[in-house]
């Protein structure tokens, strides 16, 4: 196996929760299904629907989750990239002032990515990928 690189091991976990916001819970629980259908293309070891409504710690307002799933995938920046490229696609396809808010949890980090421009985007989700990735 001279000159390949060895993948790592490390698998990381990650919770995807959809928010209304405030918004059509059932609409946006119909759009959180296609995010997941977009998931489950991606290189990722395994996806799971979480069950039963629960609270976000942290969020304000009336905050309603409608779709909640585990993600476990390979720890490296190039995928955590992906992932996180494909849930904003994912947000920009449903318009200006996006009826949602994903929230990602990964070791007790959060990021939370809803209506922030591309560059705001981009600077956040470095900050996560590099934080987990050291």
């Amino acid at each position: 196996m001279e000159g390949r690189k060895r993948l790592s091991n490390t698998r990381a976990e990650l919770i995807l929760r959809v928010l209304a916001d405030g918004s059509d819970p059932e609409a946006v629980e119909r759009h959180a299904r296609w995010l997941r259908e977009e998931l489950e293309e991606l290189e990722v070891d395994s996806l799971s629907a979480l069950a039963g409504a629960e609270s976000v710690p942290g969020a304000k307002g009336d905050v309603e989750v409608v779709g909640a799933m585990l993600v476990t995938l390979a720890q490296s920046p190039q995928l955590l990239t992906v992932l996180f490229d494909t849930v904003c696609n994912w947000l920009g396809r449903l318009g200006g002032g996006a009826p949602c808010t994903v929230r990602v949890e990964m070791n007790g980090d959060v990021l939370e990515l809803s209506n922030a421009s591309v560059e705001q985007q981009d600077r956040l989700i470095g900050a996560f990928v590099a934080r987990q990735t050291r």
